[in-house]
């Protein structure tokens, strides 16, 4: 299955842009004035407020603009909040030397993964959206970068499944040996609402004082 993406790279988008991490957490508290405390998710959601001053439409000074169809054309292609798509976001979009684990002489796939934070807070990993191809992917061993098809670690990407993006080697690697890699990702996610509020302000200009995206799980 094919997924579109969040249109990128719009003039018109202001600041500030809001980037909102969640996790789900009860919290039961006793007379005591003690607490028990439950956490339901593994892996964080991320929702993202985002806000266009300027959404151009129709054709002005000899070029023809699509700017309002590309966020109004995505809402109707994915029927609001039902389907998911590709967001690139633009502050966190990449990762070097993410460690995915160590090889063990059977095991040939291995799960793209990322971490959030710096020491000495450093959570995860936590599953991908999605594996940008259109840029380079680094593997290394131990350290080293090594080639795609290398008679040892050759290897395909699988990217098929949102959530699921996968190194797979061509045939199980030597046990022993630390897996790290170079990548850009997107992340998977829909419209929150099932509507935009597209205000027109002046002739084929139009604005959009917030849409929020949510990320999602598989």
């Amino acid at each position: 299955m094919s997924y579109p993406t969040y249109p990128r790279d719009l003039p018109g988008l202001a600041y500030s842009q809001i980037r909102r991490p969640k996790h789900n957490v009860s919290v039961q508290a006793h007379q005591s004035g003690g607490e028990v405390r439950m956490s339901y998710w593994a892996e964080p959601l991320w929702e993202w407020d985002l806000t266009y001053e300027v959404l151009r439409s129709g054709f002005r000074n000899g070029r023809s603009y699509t700017e309002l169809q590309q966020i109004e054309g995505l809402l109707h292609v994915t029927n609001g909040g039902n389907t998911g798509f590709q967001f690139h976001d633009d502050d966190d979009y990449q990762r070097f030397q993410t460690d995915l684990g160590a090889t063990d002489g059977t095991t040939t796939a291995f799960d793209l993964v990322m971490y959030q934070g710096a020491n000495p807070y450093i959570a995860g990993p936590y599953h991908i959206g999605f594996l940008d191809t259109t840029q380079p992917f680094n593997l290394y061993v131990d350290g080293s970068l090594v080639d795609i098809s290398d008679p040892t670690y050759g290897y395909s990407l699988a990217t098929g499944t949102p959530m699921k993006q996968q190194l797979v080697f061509n045939a199980a690697p030597p046990s022993g040996h630390a897996l790290t890699a170079d990548f850009q990702f997107l992340y998977y996610a829909r419209f929150q609402a099932d509507s935009l509020d597209l205000e027109k302000f002046m002739h084929q200009l139009w604005g959009l004082k917030k849409v929020t995206l949510t990320s999602l799980r598989y």
